[in-house]
């Protein structure tokens, strides 16, 4: 194998390798911030049952749509970021040489 194409399948790789490190990063995100959502939602939850207004149920609905939401929405992006970093390999079952 020539030198230019050792250097050219170094370079595919480091930058698939990055790829997948972006990946994770993402992933890892992804996990601190939902457990924060569940922590903000169970503290709210704690404020809420002390405090009585008029439009308390108002408010509760839609908070609970939006902690929905966030991680339902965030989930699919993740799993298609997932599935065109990693999914190639893992679907179609190519092996990397």
């Amino acid at each position: 194998m020539k030198d230019f194409e050792k250097q050219n399948l170094f370079n595919l790789a480091k930058i698939k390798v990055q790829k997948e490190k972006r990946f994770y990063y993402h992933l890892s995100i992804f996990v601190v911030v939902n457990i924060a959502l569940l922590f903000l939602k169970g503290e709210y939850l704690i404020f809420s049952s002390t405090v009585t207004t008029e439009n308390q149920e108002i408010i509760r609905s839609w908070f609970d749509k939006i902690m929905l939401m966030i991680p339902v929405l965030w989930g699919i992006i993740l799993l298609l970021h997932g599935l065109i970093i990693l999914g190639e390999s893992l679907l179609l079952g190519k092996k990397d040489d």
